[in-house]
């Protein structure tokens, strides 16, 4: 039955219509059956299939399963990377993105259809703060907030009005002030720097949030029901959006459960998941992710929790049947990102180490084996992970509101003594350097600009002093 469904995956991936992973441009990425991350030397490590070059590491071309991580080749000083159906991006220190695998709808963005076995510059695209992979079209957003899209657009999810393929980055239509986007399998959604959220594409399951199943459109209209998104993800039909206040909320698809809501009836607006034992709304979140017809959050705390497809064990909580409504992910801690597949999964925890657990006929859980895990094992260490380190040593901060106009608060979990405070914008340019001593801190706006900026705390009282990043948005 598992051979069977593997070879109808590999037929639908060739008529490009479905089984598709889409990830936010980040540290790790879970594509159809091929997995990704970004290491601290700033090089990339892949593994599992390469059809189509998956791999980027030159090599030719296969369905044998690779569960060791091999270093893509030809790139260095990468700082972020994102994941698609066949295909990969990575984006350098100087604001340039490079592409490898499947091609056949022009989501490399090189002016070809040619499948890369190696990575190739995307043309015509420079200045490049910000990343993501739909099944087959590529995102990137520039340091002056505008968007722009490549690859497939039967549905126009490429968001220029039309509904061409193309070859070559184009901008999408009347959009500025982006933050973050996120791809679907045909649909695509961004974040502002005032935090409403915009998608665009197809709408056939309710993945606009359009009150009309169907109604696509192929230029931006704003999701309505969200205000003080921080982060969104997508899956196959179906999409999540991060609060400020630490509040999730979806919407689209949802017959296996992946709204989280209790129900398997789709939603063409946005809705809140209800917390574990399907009771309460699920708060306290930090970090969110979607598989193909899953989805994941972590909380503040560090755990992890899942729901909705449970094939292959893609929930991770030892069990076989989907679940409705969210549930432990079992056997981790610590975790500070996590990004879902088609049925597997990928989190990072604070010690630089990468988990995996689902599917993994191919060796896309980097495991050294083909074995389907239900539980989470530890992905092969080739290199440490280029890690978040959004909390070490149970230091917690939080930061609210945010997105913020004029001032925003940082909390700390724990009293300070004389550490070291950044503010970065994107290009990683230090804006300004205070010390601070005590528990809460009021962050003033002053002479910022709109847009997106990094805090950095460093507590360098020991020999391993304790790094904390986190994103902050300026409307």
């Amino acid at each position: 039955m598992k051979k069977q469904l593997q070879n109808l995956k590999i037929i639908l991936i060739l008529i490009i219509c479905f089984f598709a992973n889409y990830m936010n441009g980040q540290v790790i990425g879970a594509a159809s059956d091929h997995s990704i991350s970004l290491c601290s030397d700033n090089t990339v490590r892949t593994w599992g299939l390469n059809s189509w070059g998956e791999l980027g590491n030159g090599t030719t071309p296969s369905t044998n399963a690779n569960p060791i991580p091999v270093q893509v080749s030809l790139i260095s000083g990468i700082k972020k990377i994102a994941t698609g159906g066949g295909h990969s991006l990575a984006l350098k220190n100087d604001g340039t993105v490079w592409a490898w695998g499947l091609n056949s709808s022009g989501e490399l963005g090189d002016m070809t259809n040619i499948n890369r076995t190696s990575p190739v510059q995307v043309s015509n695209l420079s200045n490049v703060v910000f990343i993501a992979c739909g099944y087959a079209h590529s995102l990137a957003i520039k340091n002056d907030g505008t968007v722009w899209a490549w690859g497939a657009n039967t549905y126009g999810q490429l968001g220029n009005g039309g509904t061409s393929n193309s070859i070559t980055p184009v901008q999408v239509t009347g959009l500025t002030g982006v933050v973050e986007v996120a791809g679907g399998n045909d649909f695509s959604i961004a974040v502002k720097s005032d935090g409403t959220v915009w998608g665009w594409g197809n709408d056939l399951d309710g993945q606009l949030a359009t009150h009309c199943f169907g109604c696509g459109s192929t230029s931006p209209i704003p999701i309505s029901g969200l205000a003080n998104i921080v982060s969104v993800a997508c899956g196959y039909h179906h999409s999540l959006a991060l609060k400020n206040d630490g509040t999730v909320w979806a919407w689209g698809l949802n017959n296996s459960g992946s709204l989280g809501n209790g129900s398997i009836s789709r939603s063409d607006s946005v809705i809140q998941p209800h917390d574990v034992g399907n009771t309460g709304f699920l708060g306290g979140i930090k970090a969110i992710g979607c598989g193909d017809r899953f989805s994941l959050a972590v909380k503040n705390d560090g755990s992890l929790l899942a729901w909705g497809d449970n094939s292959f064990g893609a929930l991770g909580n030892a069990s076989a049947g989907d679940s409705w409504f969210p549930v432990q992910v079992l056997n981790i801690n610590s975790v500070t990102s996590v990004e879902g597949g088609t049925y597997q999964s990928l989190a990072t925890k604070s010690d630089g180490t990468v988990w995996a657990w689902g599917d993994n006929v191919y060796g896309e859980l980097g495991d050294g084996t083909t074995t389907e895990r239900t539980t989470t094992v530890q992905v092969s260490p080739l290199c440490t992970v280029l890690a978040i380190n959004e909390e070490k040593n149970n230091l917690v901060l939080n930061i609210a509101p945010n997105p913020f106009s004029s001032q925003t608060t940082l909390s700390f979990s724990q009293e300070q003594k004389n550490v070291t405070i950044k503010i970065l914008d994107v290009l990683g340019k230090e804006i300004k350097t205070e010390t601070f001593s005590g528990k809460e801190l009021i962050l003033e706006k002053g002479e910022m600009q709109a847009g997106i900026y990094f805090v950095q705390i460093t507590d360098g009282s020991t020999s391993s002093p304790t790094v904390i990043n986190k994103k902050i948005v300026i409307q």
